[in-house]
């Protein structure tokens, strides 16, 4: 099966997200970092970020952008999306990818 893209975020030119059929590419000026499906265990948000987040924005949850990937080494991996409904739905989609490798 060819590797396709499913969702993307791009910001600049130095600093874009690309989740594909088979990975994350997470671009962010002169560093590319590529996670396998296989590497990721979980994706989350940073339980400090989140109550600051929850407990100052008038948007709550809609106001987060900052998320967390969780590697099977324990490495955690901090990657920014665009706020509101993009951020949910990206969010999402790292989460089950995360649950489907583990179970």
């Amino acid at each position: 099966m060819d590797e396709l893209p499913v969702l993307a975020h791009f910001e600049d030119e130095a600093r874009w997200t690309l989740i594909t059929t088979d990975k994350v590419i997470i671009s962010r000026g002169e560093q590319t970092r590529t996670l396998r499906w296989t590497e990721l265990a979980d994706a989350t948000v940073d339980a400090g970020y989140a109550s600051a987040m929850l407990g100052s924005h008038p948007r709550g949850k809609l106001a987060l952008s900052r998320l967390t990937l969780v590697c099977v080494s324990g490495e955690r991996v901090e990657v920014e999306f665009e706020a509101g409904p993009p951020f949910i739905g990206i969010w999402n989609v790292l989460k089950t990818v995360g649950n489907l490798r583990a179970g």
